[in-house]
């Protein structure tokens, strides 16, 4: 049986993943390849951390090219910022693009890639996403988009965002939006490479989603997106203890909706390759 490479970034810097496991969660590399590797019992990932280790940080030997794919996590930084830890991952999707290896992209992964090839990122003025993020609808290019196979074209969705893409790269198709935030999910495909982008997180589940508010709880409190912390709390509390949200639907409720996104590419772009 032939091996399926996979290369996963790790979008958060140290400080960020330490946290995220001090309060009893994975890091967003750690949980993403583990999602990976439980589609198909062909695919190994490795994860690599351009935030601590730099831009040139594939392991030793290794190229993009020795990778049938490159996935892209979430990340607690803002691709506008200056600092090394972004910067570092800026110049890797440069690298990564120009390689020709399919990418994908959850939420920081889109943004970054974004700015890479030339469009930009901002704060987003209508504030924080999180939780489900509702009412995402494909647009018509998004509908006839091989991402989106067997998906329907109003869904709900797993989410947790303060940026959003504001002007897109050369090439970039956007392929859904909703009220919050017109791309929810873009692709950018040329004769040399491709990349497959969202603003959400198919790969998370509720647990996880509890975990990031947790790690948010001061800042959800005071943008007044919960209006007590008791609200927080037993919010953070049914997310831990169920993979259900009844205000919504199977596009949340069912992982193989959930994930549909990423199977998918997995299928269009690696596998079938």
């Amino acid at each position: 049986m032939k091996q399926v490479a996979l290369l996963v970034l790790e979008g958060n810097d140290q400080a960020t993943s330490t946290l995220m496991q001090s309060l009893g969660g994975q890091t967003y590399g750690v949980s993403y390849a583990a999602l990976l590797e439980s589609f198909d019992s062909r695919i190994v990932c490795t994860i690599v951390y351009p935030s601590e280790k730099g831009a040139y940080c594939l392991p030793e030997g290794k190229s993009f090219t020795d990778y049938q794919g490159i996935v892209w996590t979430g990340s607690a930084l803002n691709c506008y910022n200056t600092a090394p830890e972004v910067s570092h991952q800026i110049e890797m999707a440069k690298q990564a693009y120009a390689s020709g290896v399919p990418i994908f992209g959850s939420c920081w992964g889109m943004q970054i890639m974004t700015i890479a090839l030339g469009g930009t990122v901002r704060c987003n003025p209508k504030g924080r996403e999180i939780g489900v993020g509702r009412d995402i609808a494909l647009t018509d290019a998004g509908k006839n988009h091989p991402m989106f196979t067997g998906k329907g074209d109003v869904f709900d969705t797993l989410e947790v965002h303060m940026d959003e893409v504001d002007s897109l790269p050369q090439n970039a198709k956007v392929l859904a939006g909703n009220a919050m935030s017109t791309v929810q999910a873009m692709s950018i495909d040329t004769d040399r490479s491709s990349f497959w982008g969202v603003q959400y997180h198919p790969e998370f589940n509720f647990a996880t989603m509890a975990i990031v508010m947790r790690r948010l709880h001061e800042k959800l409190l005071a943008e007044g997106i919960f209006k007590s912390a008791v609200t927080l709390d037993k919010q953070i509390e049914a997310y831990s203890n169920s993979e259900i949200d009844s205000t919504t639907n199977d596009s949340v409720n069912n992982p193989v909706q959930r994930h549909l996104e990423i199977t998918n590419w997995l299928h269009e772009k690696v596998l079938s390759a």
